[in-house]
């Protein structure tokens, strides 16, 4: 029997059948998707509400208050990237336990989030919102090459540049904006340019309850120096103790700076000379299979962690420790369109741990960031970059037959 008491009510299509099947008759579980991404949905829900991109944002809060009049919703959850903002809305409507609109609409604009945490004393980069490559010029004169400039609001490191030079700032002005698609003026939150940080490049995946933030895993993440699309994972970073605490104390201010209050988050950071400093965060889970990487690495499993908050249970009691890190590491590698083509068949001598990405016909382009990824490989070995190199020789153990695009 399904429990009737709880009704949890599902914003965007990722993850809901894996929730909706998890949960079972702990929960019944309706759901409001657009409507492409409701076709793929293959479990029972009490409700289903499909919108149209052509629907304005009060249509999905008029969908969820007929679903609730229908049976009162006592949870909300959004496990995708993109539907944070309109989970936020629909909970204050209905007056649920959610992120506040105020805190998803910052995380969800990267130059906002800059703002706030520089108030709370925790970020320092140099940065500015713009709306031409005219106006990187601008602050390059104050501030100097190279610099970033990417989309305020992307994810998958899609649009991202450097910048090393006046002749690169138009290219890159012109690809953060190609990201805006049709996107009305209120729902672009524009382009920023931000100061270069080098160091290393890591990601922090943290699980929230009620207000108290527990850092899971530390990532390491190998990406293109150029387009900043990430090529690899490997869990766990291999850091010094002395980084590793300074990171579970550093994250959850930034956390807390954000208003953030319960949740899976997703963080990226870069290692300075000056310590950790904040690339952008997100209130989902990490993609990239890197909460498969924990499991494997730590067998702690983040999703069903995940899972168990949307239905008000308790996870704190067994976490894992970052600073007791496991003997092995865990990672993954990605290969990549060369050109666009289309993938008529993989000839993999080494089936294990590798993974097709694309069916068999399906037209990929080169240069689209994770969308031109075709395989990827998991290895496991005695560091982070063992792991990472072992993952790369499987892949390269595969062959690709691929035909030309037709124009």
């Amino acid at each position: 029997m399904t429990d009737a008491t709880k009704h949890i009510l599902i914003i965007g299509a990722a993850l809901a059948d894996e929730f909706a099947n998890y949960a079972g008759s702990a929960a019944r579980t309706s759901i409001i998707a657009r409507g492409r991404s409701m076709e793929k949905l293959v479990e029972s829900h009490h409700a289903r509400a499909p919108i149209s991109p052509r629907d304005s944002d009060d249509s999905w809060i008029r969908a969820a208050i007929a679903i609730h009049n229908s049976r009162p919703v006592t949870g909300i959850v959004a496990f995708g990237e993109s539907n944070q903002i309109q989970a936020a809305r629909i909970a204050a409507q209905l007056r649920l336990p959610f992120h506040t609109v105020e805190t998803a609409a910052t995380v969800h604009d990267k130059h906002r989030m800059r703002e706030q945490l520089n108030r709370h004393g925790l970020d320092d980069i140099p940065h500015a919102r713009i709306h031409s490559a005219h106006e990187i010029a601008d602050w390059t004169r104050r501030h100097g090459y190279p610099c970033i400039v990417k989309p305020s609001a992307a994810s998958g490191s899609a649009g991202v540049s450097v910048v090393r030079g006046p002749v690169e700032e138009q290219a890159a002005y012109d690809r953060a904006h190609s990201q805006r698609g049709s996107r009305a003026n209120s729902d672009w939150p524009g382009i920023t340019v931000e100061a270069f940080l080098d160091g290393t490049h890591v990601s922090v995946e943290a699980i929230s309850e009620s207000g108290r933030h527990h850092v899971i895993a530390v990532t390491a993440t190998a990406y293109d120096p150029h387009t900043f699309v990430q090529l690899g994972h490997a869990t766990p970073a291999a850091l010094e103790l002395a980084q590793l605490h300074r990171i579970e104390s550093y994250v959850p201010e930034v956390l807390d700076a954000l208003g953030i209050a319960s949740g899976p988050t997703h963080t990226e950071l870069m290692l300075t000379s000056r310590g950790p400093r904040v690339i952008e965060t997100h209130l989902r889970l990490g993609g990239d299979f890197i909460p498969e990487l924990v499991r494997r690495a730590t067998g702690y499993d983040m999703q069903t962690a995940t899972f168990e908050l949307a239905l008000g249970q308790e996870v704190r009691n067994s976490l894992p420790r970052i600073h007791r890190p496991p003997t092995t590491a865990h990672a993954v590698w990605f290969r990549s369109a060369e050109a666009d083509c289309i993938v008529e068949r993989i000839h993999q001598s080494e089936p294990t741990n590798i993974k097709q990405l694309v069916p068999d016909g399906a037209a990929v382009r080169a240069a689209s960031g994770i969308d031109s990824r075709i395989l990827c490989a998991f290895a496991e070995g005695p560091t982070a970059s063992d792991a990472l190199q072992r993952a790369r020789r499987k892949l390269r153990r595969a062959d690709i037959d691929t035909a030309p695009m037709r124009a």
